[in-house]
């Protein structure tokens, strides 16, 4: 069995290097500071620019997608910022551009798409970076329970499923699935959030309302659009 001590010096360090590397990228990733990862990775590589290029650019490739992998993770296990993706932004419904909280879940809406997180934090209005803006008295949050009660568990469908259906006179891009005879439409921004988190498997709601998605302790919901 081959020990570190037999390693050739130049893989032990260029080990070295992939480590030092992942855990600046990822512990900058954890405390929220913004970091350009190609700029990092361009610092800390030519630290040792003892290393011969052939084993520093497959070093830069395995780092990128590990990283890439381990942001993505980050995401889902960050509740604030899975419900960023669905809360609206400059709506005149002003309660709906904050993270809303019911001591139970995180919950936020655009009016089109509902998400909520089972996260427990005191009751009010947040912000993206989990910071209390307002009290319960800001606003009557609206009560989205009754729109899980039409969750139709005939099948699983996968996001593949969806097809192009064409764009609408606003310019917004339509994708379709058809069930049961019936033809269900999703504005692709809304479908590509989903695809943000890495879901790839919904429900369809019954009356031709929306589609419902779940995983581990996230669960939301898109509401269908009208098309020609």
């Amino acid at each position: 069995m081959t020990t570190e001590s037999h390693l050739n010096p130049t893989k032990i360090k260029s080990q070295q290097v992939a480590q030092s590397v992942i855990i600046d990228y990822m512990m900058s990733c954890k405390t929220g500071k913004s970091l350009d990862f190609n700029k990092a990775l361009y610092t800390l590589v030519n630290s040792f620019n003892d290393l011969p290029q052939e084993v520093i650019e497959p070093i830069c490739y395995l780092i990128q997608q590990v990283a890439k992998k381990e942001v993505k993770a980050m995401n889902l296990d960050n509740p604030f910022k899975v419900c960023s993706l669905f809360r609206a932004k400059k709506d005149v419904r002003y309660y709906l551009n904050h993270i809303y909280s019911n001591n139970e879940y995180l919950i936020a809406s655009d009016g089109c798409s509902l998400v909520r997180v089972k996260h427990e934090v005191p009751a009010g209005y947040y912000s993206d970076t989990g910071i209390m803006q307002h009290d319960t008295d800001y606003a009557k949050f609206p009560n989205f329970e009754k729109a899980y009660n039409k969750i139709s568990y005939d099948r699983v469908y996968n996001i593949d499923e969806l097809k192009i259906g064409g764009i609408l006179s606003d310019g917004t891009k339509y994708l379709t699935i058809e069930s049961k005879s019936n033809l269900y439409a999703f504005d692709e921004s809304l479908i590509n959030r989903i695809k943000k988190l890495g879901i790839t498997e919904f429900y369809l709601l019954d009356s031709l309302t929306g589609l419902h998605f779940k995983h581990n302790n996230i669960d939301g919901i898109l509401m269908c659009i009208r098309v020609p």
